[in-house]
């Protein structure tokens, strides 16, 4: 969708250069030149090679010479033109060609004069420059989806057309059976003539066609980028799979928990010290959760009601690095009775304890016929946090420290320090933050200023510190430890502290972060000092 900020539309009357407005025309009769305000195509900043073609009629009585000249905005260089005189019978026509180059973005225009015997008149047409734009594609055909999944990414080009480095605020947005989870980054700064990408995360629902939004706004200039997204329902007779229950997956937050989930937890403070006049102590924190960990798995099912005939029961598979999976019970088929025509919520829980890491997984659901069986399934990952191998003890963390753990395709795991953990994926070079999480994950440079706390309990004041990977990881993953964050108090936070976490060379960043509040802060840290210390112990 474009935004177009015409110019106005200004007419030089003479060599004297006196202004006249396009709608009155109050000009002496004898010659005509059109157009009279149209529009060029949108032109790319700095580039070449443009022409504008003008009518010039000669409505006088007699043969007139006429001598034409050619005028533009500031941000356009005319470069010449096909005529510089015409000679035209009464009533006769002929086509003059204005060439051009464009410079910076802004609304432009190119006119030009007829004068001679007792006519005098103007054209113009209107150039808008990368005024509109500035967020690519338009319209582009997605990859086709299928209904009820998501975990899908869409990327988005802004550029920058500007003289000067312009911030962009982006918002994504979608059609009813298509639900944007969110873009990121949510803010983006782009040097004049650059561009960069943003992603836009999105699932879908039910058939049809839907449209995915990114919507950028600079100053009063907005402009937006859209992809057409096809949904598809799955195969004729296949169950329909509705993965939505797996979405929180991604984003493993502690704190959503009604009593702890249900997970041994137990936490425990030294003795509080002071400096700076204020108390410090440290704080271990266990999550029986976090111990052995058998990941549940759950989707819900409904029948293909259009087939014309039921199922008789479903099949649910669960397949992680392409292996079959076996169940709390053995088999790595679990059968369920079909309940009816209407959503069913088939899970399970996998016999298979996973080093800490993010794997690939299939949800493999299948509907048996008499006459056979149909399958869908819904590729994701498999988020695991597994605490056996803790440098402390088993499932036990320093509280309010945190983990990264980079993937081999540079996706990022954040692990809490109370056992809370979000998944990053990464396109191209963004990190994706998952539905319902506010914090993002960027890309910061060595010695680019990043400042730390200049205090926090235990650990070198020195700056960030990066542990040697822990030897004791069985997983396929770069596991890292790192001992220093940086957290601070959002301006517009009732909840808690909004935090930014300096990871290497990754920021964890939370939106509108108060950045003139230095003192060390962390949520998590907070509620394990204030737990009750009667709480279940470790198994």
């Amino acid at each position: 969708m474009n935004t177009r900020h015409s110019a106005p539309l200004v007419l030089l009357a003479g060599l004297m250069g006196s202004i006249l407005a396009a709608e009155t025309r109050t000009l002496p009769p004898g010659v005509q030149v059109t157009p009279d305000g149209s529009w060029a195509p949108e032109r790319t900043p700095f580039t070449n090679g443009y022409s504008a073609v003008f009518t010039v009629l000669n409505t006088q009585t007699s043969t007139v010479t006429f001598t034409l000249t050619r005028y533009s905005s500031a941000n356009i260089t005319t470069t010449g033109q096909s005529h510089d005189f015409v000679t035209l019978a009464p009533s006769a026509s002929i086509n003059v060609t204005v060439y051009y180059n464009v410079g910076a973005a802004g609304s432009g225009w190119v006119q030009l004069y007829a004068e001679g015997g007792t006519g005098l008149d103007s054209g113009i047409w209107n150039v808008p420059v990368g005024t509109n734009g500035f967020v690519t594609p338009d319209g582009q055909t997605a990859t086709a989806r299928i209904t009820q999944t998501g975990g899908y990414t869409e990327t988005f080009t802004i550029t920058n057309w500007n003289t000067g480095t312009l911030t962009y605020s982006l918002t994504c947005s979608s059609t009813a059976n298509i639900s944007c989870t969110g873009v990121s980054p949510v803010r983006v700064s782009v040097a004049a003539g650059a561009q960069t990408t943003v992603v836009a995360a999105y699932n879908v629902v039910s058939a049809g066609t839907g449209t995915l939004r990114v919507t950028a706004t600079t100053g009063s200039a907005t402009d937006s980028g859209s992809y057409s997204v096809p949904v598809n329902n799955p195969t004729a007779g296949a169950p329909l799979v509705d993965a939505s229950p797996m979405y929180g997956h991604f984003s493993q937050a502690m704190a959503r928990c009604a009593v702890s989930c249900f997970a041994a937890t137990y936490a425990q403070s030294i003795v509080p010290y002071f400096s700076l006049d204020a108390p410090r102590s440290v704080t271990l924190a266990y999550h029986g959760d976090r111990v052995d960990p058998r990941p549940f798995i759950h989707v819900n099912v409904r029948p293909d009601s259009t087939y014309g005939q039921w199922p008789t029961e479903y099949r649910f598979q669960v397949r992680v690095n392409s292996v079959f999976r076996k169940f709390r019970n053995g088999e790595d088929t679990l059968r369920f009775s079909y309940p009816g025509n209407f959503w069913a919520r088939l899970g399970g829980q996998l016999d298979t304890v996973f080093s800490t890491g993010v794997y690939p997984m299939d949800i493999v659901v299948t509907a048996k016929y008499p006459s056979g069986t149909i399958t869908n399934s819904w590729s994701t990952k498999l988020v695991v946090v597994n605490e056996n191998a803790s440098s402390v003890a088993r499932g036990w963390k320093l509280a309010w420290i945190q983990q990264v753990n980079v993937q081999g395709d540079g996706s990022a795991l954040i692990i809490e320090g109370d056992g809370s953990a979000v998944y990053f994926a990464k396109v191209g070079s963004i990190f994706v933050r998952p539905a319902g999480e506010f914090s993002q994950l960027l890309n910061v440079q060595p010695g680019g200023g990043d400042r730390l706390d200049a205090e926090l309990s235990g650990f070198d004041q020195g700056g960030l510190q990066q542990l040697r990977p822990d030897d004791q990881s069985t997983g396929p993953l770069q596991h890292q430890r790192f001992g220093r964050v940086r957290r601070e108090q959002p301006s517009h936070a009732s909840e808690g502290p909004s935090q930014q976490y300096d990871l290497a060379q990754l920021r964890r960043q939370w939106p509108d972060f108060d950045s003139g509040s230095d003192e060390p802060r962390d949520r998590h840290r907070r509620e394990c000092e204030q737990a009750p210390h009667h709480h279940h112990g470790p198994r």
